[in-house]
C-alpha cells in the first residue's frame, strides 16, 4: 500500500511540475515583432503633368513593449520632392 501511495505522489508531483513549467513559457510576441529593422527601395512616381520621376525611400522601424508598439521613420526623395514622416 505504501508503494502505491508513494507512486501516486510521485506521479502527482511530476504532473504538477509539468503544469507549472508550461505556465512559465513566454507569451506570444506582439503583432509588430517581425517589423523591427530597416528597409530601403526605389521606384517611380507619376506627377500631375504626366511626367515620371524616380523616387528613393528609406524606412526604419523601432519595435517596443514586447512587439505591441511601433515607431516608424520614413524618408523619401525624388528630383522634385523630399519628405520625411
Amino acid at each position: 500500500m505504501t508503494g502505491c501511495l508513494s507512486r501516486r505522489l510521485w506521479l502527482f508531483g511530476a504532473f504538477a511540475a509539468l503544469v507549472f513549467a508550461s505556465a512559465t513559457t513566454p507569451a506570444l510576441a506582439g503583432p509588430f515583432s517581425g517589423l523591427a529593422g530597416s528597409w530601403s527601395g526605389s521606384g517611380h512616381i507619376s506627377l500631375s503633368d504626366g511626367s515620371r520621376e524616380r523616387i528613393r525611400c528609406r524606412a526604419h522601424y523601432s519595435v517596443g513593449a514586447g512587439g505591441t508598439m511601433l515607431q516608424q521613420s520614413l524618408r523619401c526623395a525624388s528630383d522634385s520632392y523630399n519628405f520625411e514622416l
